[in-house]
């Protein structure tokens, strides 16, 4: 649905009105500046509980036949959909092949995960920018000592 509605919101309006564009998870709180930075084509966000794992742990979509694929040795990182940004044609791109890739499950009776297929499109079509974990780190989680400064912080949905 989110997906959805920001296609939405991007066609008709936002896409006329901004040179940037970010969509994130309504359990963020800024803790520092989030600032110039962070402007790029395509920006992805990398996802703080998977890090630290090589990528055949990473929890892509492993069944060949979802649209959200990603064959074990393959992909780079794994992305968080927390924060997704860029500028409006590149955001409409995504959330419009994301969009394809859940109908194309659903017609074939499969279904993956917001962020499987977020991951998948960011296998194909590489962010031209990619935020590090301080970006948006997870509150539950000791900070490392690779996290310097704590730009976001991502809380639990029901602690907010």
């Amino acid at each position: 649905m989110r997906m959805k509605l920001l296609a939405e919101h991007i066609h008709e309006h936002i896409r006329y009105e901004v040179d940037y564009l970010f969509s994130m998870s309504a359990n963020l709180v800024f803790q520092n500046e989030f600032g110039v930075e962070t402007l790029s084509t395509s920006v992805a966000q990398l996802h703080a509980w998977w890090y630290f794992r090589k990528t055949n742990d990473l929890p892509y979509e492993r069944r060949p036949m979802s649209a959200a694929y990603i064959p074990f040795g393959l992909g780079d990182f794994y992305y968080s959909g927390a924060i997704i940004g860029g500028v409006p044609f590149h955001v409409l791109d995504l959330t419009q092949e994301y969009l394809k890739a859940v109908v194309l499950d659903a017609e074939n009776g499969l279904n993956s995960t917001y962020e499987k297929y977020l991951n998948k499109y960011f296998y194909l079509n590489k962010p031209t920018k990619i935020l590090s974990p301080e970006y948006c780190w997870d509150s539950t989680f000791k900070t490392p000592r690779q996290v310097w400064y704590m730009k976001i912080a991502q809380y639990p949905m029901d602690s907010l």
